[in-house]
């Protein structure tokens, strides 16, 4: 009698499977939809504590993190979401994106492209477009790179209309924390509704803290979503944000005010939507410690002069005028943003200095090939100074073991910052006096390829800084 309560295999084979769900991951809340935010997969993070913010908001919660830069604002991955999730009215909704480095940098032009549809932009460590209007601010992207991001300048005069928040990280060494400043002085040379944050010790990679993304999203919906919107009448029509509702900070001294109380220069000054994300934000900033560098890439000093490489496989010394991208070439003005090595094919398109300390900004540097990390000889290169100088070389601190030829060197406590996603370094600045006329001799990296235990984890070779010593 048991035995026949079991079904048979013919009626198992019969009943639906489950549907597999496309994006399992999307969550919303029971009640009314105003709108979706829509996360690059990688800094979606925990939804948890952003559950009660988007039932009390409307927010579909979707992180996405596969091809699609556009994602919601297109036509057809809005109708396919809207039919898995059950939700018709979806195909209306407007658009918070989030979004990291080059991802962030999209998201800036996807508003430019749709400025009725983004609700607002959120750009962790972004690699930002080079704006028109910004022309001098280019960190030599006019050679560095026919990317599209950065190669060209792009029109972003829609993307100002859309409200924005840029997270630098203090130690990012892909980005630094200039290029979101630099581009933030622009939108708010504009009156942009924009802001700058920097995250104390962040690197490239982290997230905005809750406790400022979320109040200044609050003050942004506010102003921005209006309070009646009903998708299913067809595609809302967003406010423009009043800069004057909102308040003003100093990304320099942290110091913040109402708009209309703010002492300071307003087209310098970053913009926060409400009282409750400009005390997040100066309670959890980072000052910004300098203004922006000189962007002209300039000519050499002659500072440093008879440049020579002894590498039998990297031995070409360009001129300094030529193609940005070429390596070992004597390059003027060291700051962030400046493109550092050459690096192997595999390793990426480009491996950019992050983070210069104030004692080497500015000063004239040697461009290296990574290529030369097997170097094995007595001296990798050589150089004679025409005055009086301080050479800095600057290492790479993942590599314990320094070679023996930096052990005269003086550790100055004080490291550089560079290299690519998924490879970032710090660099340990070594210091040593040498009079006028000296020869320099700069010896092997330290380390052979062949010994790492990562071989895609590539170490840095060295990069040689030399600034002039002060008159006596």
């Amino acid at each position: 009698m048991l035995s026949s309560q079991v079904p048979s295999q013919r009626a198992i084979s019969q009943e639906p499977k489950a549907e597999k769900k496309k994006w399992p991951n999307a969550w919303v809340p029971e009640g009314k939809l105003r709108g979706i935010l829509h996360f690059d997969g990688r800094q979606a993070g925990d939804p948890k504590p952003w559950k009660p913010f988007c039932e009390r908001h409307g927010l579909v919660w979707f992180p996405f993190g596969r091809d699609g830069d556009a994602a919601f604002l297109d036509e057809k991955f809005r109708a396919e979401v809207a039919a898995e999730l059950k939700r018709p009215e979806l195909v209306n909704a407007p658009v918070i994106r989030v979004g990291l480095s080059s991802n962030g940098g999209f998201t800036t032009l996807l508003a430019q492209q749709h400025p009725d549809r983004m609700l607002a932009c959120v750009a962790h460590q972004p690699l930002p477009p080079w704006a028109k209007g910004n022309e001098s601010f280019h960190f030599n992207r006019r050679t560095e790179t026919k990317s599209s991001l950065v190669g060209t300048p792009h029109d972003i005069s829609q993307s100002l209309r859309v409200p924005c928040i840029q997270q630098a990280g203090e130690n990012d060494p892909v980005c630094g924390t200039i290029m979101a400043y630099g581009l933030d002085r622009y939108a708010r040379s504009q009156k942009a509704p924009w802001t700058y944050f920097c995250l104390p010790r962040g690197g490239h990679g982290n997230v905005l803290p809750n406790e400022l993304l979320m109040p200044w999203l609050e003050g942004v919906i506010a102003q921005r979503l209006p309070a009646d919107v009903d998708l299913s009448k067809g595609l809302p029509k967003l406010n423009d944000i009043r800069v004057e509702a909102g308040w003003l900070a100093n990304p320099v001294t942290l110091e913040i005010a109402e708009y209309a109380k703010y002492a300071g220069d307003k087209t310098k000054a970053t913009w926060l939507p409400n009282e409750a994300s400009a005390v997040a934000w100066t309670k959890l900033g980072k000052a910004m410690p300098y203004e922006l560098p000189e962007q002209s890439v300039g000519k050499p000093s002659g500072l440093i002069d008879k440049l020579v490489i002894h590498d039998p496989k990297s031995n070409r010394v360009v001129p300094s005028d030529s193609v940005y991208g070429e390596p070992w070439k004597i390059v003027a003005n060291l700051k962030p943003g400046d493109v550092g090595w050459k690096v192997f094919p595999s390793a990426g398109p480009v491996a950019v200095i992050g983070k210069v300390p104030e004692l080497v900004r500015g000063c004239d540097w040697i461009k290296p090939d990574n290529a030369s990390l097997g170097f094995a000889g007595e001296v990798l290169m050589e150089f004679t100074l025409t005055n009086r100088a301080t050479v800095y070389v600057a290492h790479d601190e993942k590599l314990a073991k320094k070679p023996d030829w930096l052990a005269d060197w003086k550790d100055t406590g004080e490291s550089l910052q560079g290299g690519y996603l998924g490879n970032e370094r710090s660099f340990r600045l070594f210091a040593m006096e040498f009079p006028k006329g000296a020869t320099v001799k700069l010896g092997p990296n330290g380390v052979s390829v062949e010994k790492q235990e990562k071989p895609q984890l590539l170490p840095w070779i060295y990069l040689t800084i030399v600034k002039p010593q002060a008159k006596k």
